[in-house]
């Protein structure tokens, strides 16, 4: 799970109203103490600076020109076309995946 700055992103007009209809706190809360124990499995942090949309999940291009409206993006070095939240998702996994191999 990627950490947030929620406090920092309530402090956006444009974000603040969807974040707090959603309980973004309790939805975390609830997937570290609750679900991941239920099942066994460890909740891993991903720092809320690693760029997990902007790499390319097939290639590691880092893409640095992405703004945050650009939905869909085709990476430049291999071609491949990513929607950027499912983009951000393997590239979220594959982190914890690591981060769970080196503790």
């Amino acid at each position: 799970m990627e950490t947030l700055n929620i406090k920092g992103m309530l402090k956006n007009s444009r974000l603040s109203r969807s974040i707090q209809e959603k309980s973004w706190h309790m939805f975390t809360k609830n997937n570290r103490t609750k679900r991941a124990y239920e099942h066994g499995r460890k909740l891993i942090h991903i720092d809320q600076w690693y760029p997990s949309s902007k790499t390319c999940n097939n290639c590691q291009y880092y893409n640095d020109k992405l703004k945050l409206n650009n939905r869909i993006w085709t990476c430049p070095q291999c071609g491949n076309t990513h929607d950027r939240d499912i983009n951000a998702a393997k590239n979220i996994q594959r982190e914890g995946l690591k981060k769970n191999i080196i503790i």
